[in-house]
């Protein structure tokens, strides 16, 4: 085969590397990426500075002071917080509020249970089904806004490597895992995930971090009138992306993901995933879009990275009723109907992250990355 040049922009372009990384797919000849610019450097973009603009709005007070008074305040009367975030100042920099490495290992010395540890409860508790006492929202929200250390190593490396996906797949044991039969799939001839394998992380923490983060989304959304089942129908994946700006790393999730046809209320014909499905379409669309943004390392535009931190972690839904600014500025008048954000509105596409819930299953082997 001969030298083949494809045009791409950077999403589909990540998409294609990401296949390559996934399956090991042999090349023979040469295959030339020609790369787009990148969206984030296109200031029309009405979506992509949108985007940004709610990530800066939780990027410490620097970042979130180039946005004006007037279009920060619009943008939060469309977002509902499912875990604030800290807003760093200086003089918080050098407390013990805010981990570094040092910090960390200081404190693992001194606690009985580690971060691990604390990841693990209430995952186990969601898993078993055992919500009774039901797991404290303090701990959740700590270990929203200041991950285990692993976590926030990777997202450290991320930002150090300018968003580079290697860094995350580098992560990742080579291990590839058959996407099981989930709540019937099979039958309808429904393929959930983009591939029929998937990876997991080498280091069970990460994993379990990410399925925490499911779990996390179905206990708080009801806080804000949103009701959410792990479910193929509804939420079971989110998309993983590194920030155009700051090479944050973040997850986009997308809930009710299968309506039910319905003549009346939703006669859109979603495709085999779609059949079955008890989920009534209504309102509740609007909230579907749930954003996940690690802490943001303190790095210069050279990627030095020091043990300080920006800002920390936080969960956001994003609210796209008609009318609002999420809806008239981030949701694409083909996806009007479903209410879809798209991913690389906010950075360049990673992979994807599927939590499939399987009975009697580690919830750890319930993560499925590709």
């Amino acid at each position: 085969m001969g030298a083949l040049s494809i045009g791409l922009p950077r999403s589909v372009l990540a998409m294609a590397l990401l296949v390559l990384q996934c399956f090991a797919l042999p090349l023979h000849g040469t295959i030339t990426f020609t790369i787009g610019a990148s969206k984030a450097e296109n200031s029309a973009d009405t979506a992509v500075v949108c985007a940004e603009q709610v990530m800066a709005l939780y990027s410490g007070t620097a970042r979130a002071s180039q946005v004006t008074e007037a279009r920060a305040q619009e943008l939060r009367s469309y977002i509902r917080p499912l875990v604030p975030y800290t807003e760093l100042r200086s003089s918080f920099l050098s407390s013990n509020l805010v981990p570094s490495k040092k910090r960390f290992d200081s404190r693992r010395s001194l606690q009985q249970r580690s971060p691990q540890d604390r990841l693990l409860e209430p995952n186990s508790k969601w898993v078993s089904g055992d919500v009774s006492p039901p797991v404290s929202h303090s701990i959740i929200k700590k270990l929203i806004q200041w991950p285990p250390s692993k976590v926030l190593e990777l997202t450290k490396r991320i930002v150090e490597f300018g968003g580079a996906p290697e860094v995350l797949f580098s992560a990742l044991d080579p291990t590839k895992y058959e996407v099981p039969d989930v709540e019937g799939a099979n039958a309808q001839k429904c393929q959930l995930t983009k591939f029929e394998y998937g990876q997991r992380f080498t280091d069970s923490e990460l994993n379990s971090y990410m399925s925490f983060l499911f779990h996390v989304i179905v206990t708080l959304a009801p806080s804000v009138g949103f009701n959410v089942t792990l479910s193929r129908f509804d939420l079971f994946h989110g998309h993983i992306f590194t920030s155009y700006d700051t090479n944050r790393l973040g997850i986009l999730f997308h809930a009710r993901e299968y309506p039910a046809y319905n003549n009346s209320t939703f006669p859109l014909n979603l495709g085999y995933c779609q059949k079955g499905s008890p989920m009534p379409y209504d309102s509740s669309m609007d909230l579907r879009n749930i954003l996940w943004l690690a802490p943001l390392a303190a790095c210069s535009a050279k990627g030095m990275c020091s043990d300080d931190w920006l800002a920390s972690g936080t969960l956001l839904i994003l609210d796209a009723r008609e009318g609002g600014i999420v809806h008239r500025e981030l949701v694409p008048d083909y996806l009007d109907d479903v209410r879809t954000i798209s991913e690389d509105e906010f950075g360049n596409i990673v992979a994807d992250v599927n939590y499939l819930n399987i009975a009697n299953t580690p919830f750890t082997s319930r993560i499925f990355i590709c």
